[in-house]
Parts: C-alpha cells; structure tokens; sequence
C-alpha cells in the first residue's frame, strides 16, 4: 500500500470535538420547536446530517426559525467549547512535512468551520476549507464537496482512487465511496457500535488520528 496521494477530512469527531456543543444547540432548537428533546444517543445518530438538508426536514416550514436558534447557540458558544481529539495535531503536522496535500469537507456551516480552524491554528496544513453552505446541492454523503476539493487540489483523475476522505460516520464512508475515494474511517468516541463499524466496509478503520498516523508511517 502506497501513502495517499492527498487527504481529505472530515472534521467534528474526527479532528476536533465539539459534540457536547452540537447537541446542546440542537436541544435548544428543540425547547423553541417545542418538540422532545434528544438523548446523547438521539443526537449522535441524527447530527450526522448538514443542518440545511435535516431542518426543512425536521421542522418544515419553521426551518428557518430553528435555523436562526442554532447558529445563535453555537456561535456564542463553538469556540469555547472545542476540544482537539488525541494525536490530530501530530498527524496533521506529519503529513503536511511529507506535503501530502490535504482539504477539509465538512457538513458544518462554513462560517463556524473557518473560525474554528483559526482557533486552533491548523489554517497552514489545508488548501481548501469547506463546509456544507460552501457547496451547491446537498451536504454529505453526496460527494460534490470531496470533489471540489479535489478540483482544487488540482488531483490528477487518475490518482483520484489513492485519495483518502476520513471520517467518522457511516456518511463520511458513504461519501468517500460516492466520490471514488478510499473511505477511512477514525472512531474517536464512538458514534457507532463495533458490529456497524465492521459493517460500514471502510478501507481502513482507526480508534484515533494517533493510530492512523502510526499507520501511515509504515507506508511507502
């Protein structure tokens, strides 16, 4: 197995954490809708989704409303309450002296995605930040932000199948798998339980960004 040609990431749970803060802002926008609110199970399973997909869903024609409540919420709060997952910081820095090129596809709002990556300082190692309004049409699995990133890497079509996109649910290996990819797959706190994880058929499988790096090492 050859190293990557380039890396795409997701990045809640797999780079950073912040789900206390998600599901909070997702409970909030619960207690306004007037509608139960989620259990920690319950918000791990449906967070998954871009809030601009899941909203009109959830809450029809009041999407707009819970909308307003939820970027309230998490942008009083996203910077403060973020915590950087064991070992990203190491393997960030490891593939960015290899000059691995490396982009970030999220189904976060663009606008939290950014300041969040400027928190923590990381804005050297990636070419391209996207998030979910960055993007025309539907937020992950669909594979249109894997691919633009990769239009702007400037990836070669045929090195496109020796990309990775990392993940850390079944969305990000579906969209990983949509775009032609390598899915990767990165635990973390698990959000699935090991029977699922097996049956998401990813290419590789992590508990941590810590055990993914001391992978890469051994590659050519």
């Amino acid at each position: 197995m050859t190293k990557p040609s380039a890396i795409i990431f997701d990045w809640d749970n797999t780079l950073i954490d912040t789900f206390p803060l998600l599901w909070a802002a997702h409970n909030k926008v619960r207690e306004a809708m007037n509608v139960p609110a989620w259990s920690e199970d319950e918000a791990r399973h449906n967070i998954r989704l871009a809030a601009k997909d899941a909203f009109p869903k959830w809450y029809g024609d009041r999407a707009g409303e819970a909308m307003k409540v939820y970027d309230t919420h998490v942008r009083a709060h996203h910077l403060a309450q973020m915590e950087i997952l064991d070992g990203a910081v190491e393997l960030l820095t490891y593939l960015h002296a290899l000059g691995t090129p490396m982009a970030i596809v999220s189904n976060k709002r663009g606008e939290f995605l950014r300041a969040e990556l400027s928190h923590t300082g990381w804005g050297k190692f990636f070419h391209i930040v996207l998030g979910a309004d960055d993007v025309q049409g539907q937020g992950k699995p669909s594979p249109e932000g894997v691919i633009a990133a990769m239009d702007n890497l400037n990836i070669p079509a045929a090195l496109r199948a020796n990309c990775w996109y990392v993940g850390d649910t079944e969305n990000d290996v579906k969209t990983a798998k949509n775009a032609g990819m390598i899915p990767v797959f990165i635990e973390n706190r698990p959000m699935l339980d090991p029977a699922e994880i097996r049956a998401l058929e990813a290419k590789f499988a992590f508990k941590s960004a810590r055990e993914c790096l001391a992978y890469i090492k051994t590659l050519s």
